[in-house]
């Protein structure tokens, strides 16, 4: 994505530049006036015609100021918008810092104060002032007063995010230390009988994981919409990576081929709903997979063919992992999905209820960015060649991790399609009888302690977050040199709540 740069101290100077104009212009209206107040003609007699043009230039320079003042203050605001919009960014609000500056490229000039809206039922800024309009004061009301809410949670939750581990649980730290040792190294014994030692030790230690809590804050990328409030695993692996994680608490799957499960957080902690209650009873007793859902057993679908015989449909993966990116339950969105129909030149090209029919159809970019259409989403398919942003850059076509982070700094989602290994439920490499394409989300983007970029992935195929190394994600990431995703980007009134 290109940035916009401006040099906002240029248009400042600009501003103050016109001002003096202005006013210099004004001094010399009122000097030509008086020079010609008292003009005589040949005969002696004063000459109106001259006095007529002196007003008449008089008049046209006060016309002139007045475009120039209109002018200083449309500068004066975007170079205020460009400095919230720096400051937004200082701030780490990078998803803001850009909406401010496409927003002021496409000369939407902000009236007043971006926020404002937070404190009084004014505007919010992606309403339009002609949409605003038209809305009475109660229906104006509940738009601003759902958005504070929305971002009174986010803020909520994204202070859960950043309390360190020992303040959620005293006792956090000290387990740590008894597991790992050499914490301890040259801080003496680990002994009961040394309380005094230990408790000092313990002090010093919560000082540097204070310091790494810090850092670690700084080396990730959270999708805003989809990660839970503790980052407690994630802090692990930035101290220890996949591997030495697994030894406090993280739960193990396979660490040579960096294979690592996130566990999925409660309802509490989560952001988006476990979609799994609901959708349990369209599971039957023999499918294995969370993607494999027996949409035949859907009343609102009774009777349409959809799925195979048994009216089990096998490659519902796009789709599920839409609904749990962007937090609608999946039976929902397949709702949404079986109405989709787009035509053009007299070809369809995305059929919802003909996939749900076939069992063994899967969804490709068009079909998921239609889907999120469905839900004010925008949905860009990247990384083919013709696509406008191909992963190619000059360090090569594979998609990078400061690329993907960018995205989610940005608030948007990358849906990515990979290669599943369907004996080990894993994403792999590509090799093997046993490989399927397949859609996953990715959620968070780190660069470990040891300068090593991990993610974390929901993956539809079991109904849960797990975490790979991202070059063993780059080796999944089907289908070889162009590696496709959809990026999606939320409705302007989702992308204004803050990041994690």
């Amino acid at each position: 994505m290109t940035k916009i740069v401006v040099d906002v101290e240029a248009l400042r100077r600009m501003v103050d530049w016109l001002s003096a104009s202005g006013e210099d212009m004004s001094l010399w209206g009122k000097s030509l006036l008086n020079a010609t107040s008292d003009a005589r003609s040949y005969d002696g007699q004063y000459a109106p015609w001259v006095q007529a043009l002196a007003d008449g230039a008089n008049h046209d320079i006060y016309a002139y100021i007045h475009e120039v003042k209109n002018l200083s203050r449309r500068l004066e605001k975007i170079a205020k918008a460009f400095e919230d919009a720096d400051q937004a960014e200082l701030a780490g609000d990078f998803a803001w810092a850009l909406i401010m500056r496409e927003m002021v490229e496409r000369g939407e000039i902000p009236t007043g104060d971006w926020f404002q809206w937070r404190q009084t039922i004014s505007r919010p800024p992606w309403i339009s002032p002609a949409v605003w309009r038209r809305l009475n004061r109660e229906e104006r009301a509940e738009i601003v007063l759902a958005a504070r809410r929305a971002y009174d949670a986010q803020n909520e939750r994204i202070a859960r995010m950043r309390t360190p581990p020992w303040e959620k649980d005293p006792n956090w730290l000290g387990d740590i230390i008894r597991i790992n040792p050499h914490l301890f190294a040259s801080r003496g014994s680990l002994e009961v009988e040394n309380r005094d030692e230990f408790k000092a030790n313990l002090e010093q230690v919560k000082r540097e994981y204070e310091q790494e809590w810090a850092n670690f804050l700084e080396n990730q990328s959270v999708y805003k919409f989809g990660v839970g409030d503790d980052l407690t695993e994630a802090f692990l692996i930035y101290m220890f990576g996949l591997e030495g994680a697994a030894e406090y608490g993280v739960e193990f799957v396979h660490a040579r081929d960096g294979h690592l499960l996130g566990g999925i957080s409660s309802d509490e902690q989560r952001l988006l709903e476990d979609p799994r209650p609901y959708i349990d009873q369209y599971l039957l007793p023999d499918t294995r997979h969370f993607q494999d859902i027996h949409i035949g057993g859907i009343p609102q679908f009774d009777g349409l063919g959809y799925g195979d015989w048994k009216g089990v449909h096998y490659n519902l993966c796009g789709e599920i992992t839409v609904a749990v990116t962007i937090g609608v339950e999946p039976i929902e969105a397949l709702f949404r999905f079986e109405g989709i129909y787009i035509e053009e030149n007299g070809v369809v090209f995305t059929d919802g209820s003909a996939i749900l029919e076939d069992h063994s159809m899967g969804t490709d970019a068009g079909d998921i960015s239609a889907l999120l259409r469905e839900y004010g989403w925008q949905g860009e398919r990247v990384g083919n060649t013709g696509d406008p942003y191909p992963w190619r850059d000059h360090r090569d076509w594979q998609p990078k991790a400061d690329q993907v982070a960018q995205h989610l700094n940005e608030g948007r989602a990358v849906i990515a399609l990979v290669n599943l290994d369907t004996n080990s439920n894993f994403v792999e490499p590509v090799d093997g009888h046993t490989d399927a394409t397949h859609w996953v989300s990715i959620l968070q983007v780190m660069e470990t302690q040891d300068g090593d970029a991990v993610v974390r992935i929901y993956n539809p195929y079991q109904n849960r977050e797990e975490w790979y190394s991202f070059d063993t994600l780059v080796d999944a990431w089907t289908p070889g040199p162009n590696y496709r995703a959809v990026v999606a980007t939320p409705p302007e009134e989702m992308a204004w709540l803050p990041n994690p």
